[in-house]
């Protein structure tokens, strides 16, 4: 399977479905200063690997090597900075989570892929007395997902590079593969459900400066990635339907890209094209769009060479938002407010990881 993601593994964001609308129509922000803060640091070698928004302010997130056995955890932090662990994997449950999402019941999804056990889609449902009650729907050797969305009627969706192909679990049935690839074809990123579609990326790997985003359902289609991208990480939709993506750099003098597919046109174009220098290369991990059409995202690079937030206007002119001191995950989630928040896996006052929030000064 592809290398190219290990931060979805260790230090990558995720959004739930249930904020992925919220958040991606969040309020534009009015101003360009952003306030840098630590929420949590870490106090032991378990770094955030996925961390999802909650309306009321929680964050979710999973560590992929958390926990006494080093098996994963999942936790919950509020908005003042106190960590609870959800759950603590054993390996018998599955070992290394590393996506999660919630419902509106305050149920939460996620999978875990660690080398070594079988691959699991687990769910957890909250009891009256606020503690969670692990179930495995789905497991099986080499079973290696990267994500899972959840959509409207509760039915998950995901990508799995052991098999490659793209998964579906209906709500109350039965995993099975929507959406078959074949090596060296891997789906990659997160699925994207929504405005009555599904959609996915797919890299060609080892294969240069190619790759597509194919629709599933309800037309089965394929969007060419425009180049120089050489494939696509995590997908947003807007309000009209059309699909953005993260193009990925390929070496030598390709930095990457911001993409935009017009699905009633299947006009691909880039937005925005890094250059690798101040303005960062190979953005990556998911990333949000606000109810004006800005675009907030990461990138590797930057004037301190550690990692960036950049804005993205509609026009396609791009900005800095916040340089990095020390090397920052890739991926961000957005309130409504337009507050900003990420992972630092060597960030806090241990050098263990951290969240970290940025923000908005208007």
């Amino acid at each position: 399977m592809p290398n190219r993601f290990p931060h979805l593994k260790q230090i990558a964001l995720t959004f739930a479905a249930l904020a992925s609308v919220a958040l991606s129509l969040a309020s534009p922000a009015q101003a360009q200063t952003y306030t840098f803060s630590t929420l949590y640091s870490f106090k032991s070698n378990i770094g955030p690997s996925s961390v999802t928004l909650y309306s009321q302010g929680n964050l979710y997130g999973v560590s992929f090597y958390g926990g006494p056995q080093g098996r994963g955890t999942v936790f919950e932090l509020t908005p003042s900075g106190a960590l609870t662990t959800l759950h603590t994997f054993d390996g018998t449950d599955g070992a290394g989570p590393n996506s999660l999402t919630r419902d509106a019941q305050g149920n939460l999804y996620g999978t875990t892929s660690e080398s070594g056990y079988p691959g699991t889609v687990f769910k957890m449902v909250k009891g009256t007395g606020g503690a969670y009650t692990l179930s495995t729907l789905y497991s099986a050797s080499y079973f290696m997902s990267q994500s899972v969305t959840l959509d409207a009627k509760g039915d998950l969706y995901g990508t799995d590079n052991g098999y490659p192909g793209v998964f579906k679990i209906p709500a109350g049935g039965k995993w099975s593969i929507i959406y078959p690839t074949y090596v060296p074809t891997y789906p990659v990123g997160n699925v994207l459900v929504d405005k009555g579609g599904v959609y996915a990326s797919i890299d060609y790997e080892g294969i240069a400066s190619s790759g597509n985003v194919v629709e599933i359902w309800p037309t089965p289609q394929s969007f060419s990635i425009p180049l120089p991208a050489a494939g696509s990480d995590y997908l947003i939709q807007d309000a009209a339907g059309n699909i953005y993506g993260l193009g990925f750099g390929n070496g030598a003098d390709i930095y990457g890209a911001v993409f935009k597919i017009d699905v009633a046109t299947g006009v691909t174009t880039n937005l925005y094209v890094f250059t690798g220098k101040e303005d960062g290369r190979d953005p990556g991990g998911p990333f949000v769009m606000d109810s004006a059409g800005n675009i907030y995202g990461t990138a590797h690079g930057g004037k301190q060479g550690n990692g960036l937030v950049f804005k993205l206007t509609p026009q396609g002119e791009q900005s800095v938002i916040y340089n990095f001191q020390s090397y920052a995950a890739q991926g961000l989630i957005m309130d409504a407010a337009g507050n900003l928040y990420g992972t630092l896996p060597s960030g806090g006052t241990a050098g263990l990881g951290s969240i970290y929030k940025l923000t908005l000064q208007r």
